[in-house]
């Protein structure tokens, strides 16, 4: 019987962590509310500090592989969880993220931050795992692509409360700085405004054009002037 090697056992996708210009950066940001509902913070560079945020317009993908939090209540009832991936139906009160399993809780009265919440690697996959590569600028119809998961939490009353989230993130694919995610896709929408506009100039006789533009998946062609 052969001998199995590592490369046998490489899940599908796991080349794609070895990227030579990938970088591995901490991050610690904190968010805060004063709704009593439910609040959502994006685990992307989008929802995290402004640092991490302009480093991911230079970089295509990225990845967290190292997550904690805690809460920091304010004498009223605090969990704040995390899921992984996207969530069809979040959750809508405490209870509801005190029954997530990688979670912290404050009771009333508290005032003192809770323990940190360390969440497992495994747990961190989301729906590209094993810790697969997210896009860096939203911009595709599946999500699932572009938030790696969710922090959740709420408070029982609308008072101030906040948690504190760390850990180390990985970008890789840089791009040239006159061509970052975001340059590109304002570019493409410009574009997109501009032959819309020739469009309508050209009134029905552009119907067919306009047709083909709306079941394309690719950037069309300028369409002919007026």
């Amino acid at each position: 019987m052969p001998r199995k090697t590592r490369s046998s056992h490489r899940p599908s996708g796991g080349g794609k962590s070895l990227k030579k210009d990938m970088i591995s950066v901490p991050f610690s940001y904190i968010k805060t509310s004063t709704a009593g509902t439910t609040v959502t913070s994006p685990l992307a560079p989008s929802g995290m500090s402004l640092q991490i945020a302009a480093m991911a317009d230079v970089y295509e993908e990225y990845r967290v592989v190292k997550l904690r939090f805690r809460a920091h209540p304010a004498a009223v009832l605090l969990a704040a969880g995390f899921v992984a991936g996207v969530t069809d139906t979040p959750p809508v009160s405490v209870s509801d993220i005190a029954s997530i399993p990688n979670h912290v809780f404050a009771g009333t009265g508290q005032t003192v931050p809770t323990g940190w919440c360390n969440v497992p690697r495994k747990v961190l996959c989301g729906y590209v795992g094993p810790l697969g590569w997210y896009k860096t600028i939203a911009g595709t119809p599946d999500p699932s692509v572009e938030v790696q998961g969710n922090i959740y939490y709420a408070s029982g009353t609308a008072t101030s409360v906040s948690i504190e989230v760390e850990g180390i993130i990985q970008f890789c694919t840089q791009v040239v700085p006159g061509a970052t995610p975001a340059m590109r896709r304002a570019a493409t929408l410009a574009k997109l405004y501009r032959d819309l506009q020739v469009v309508m100039a050209q009134g029905p006789a552009a119907v067919d054009q306009m047709k083909q533009l709306k079941s394309s998946s690719v950037t069309p062609a300028p369409l002919a002037s007026a």
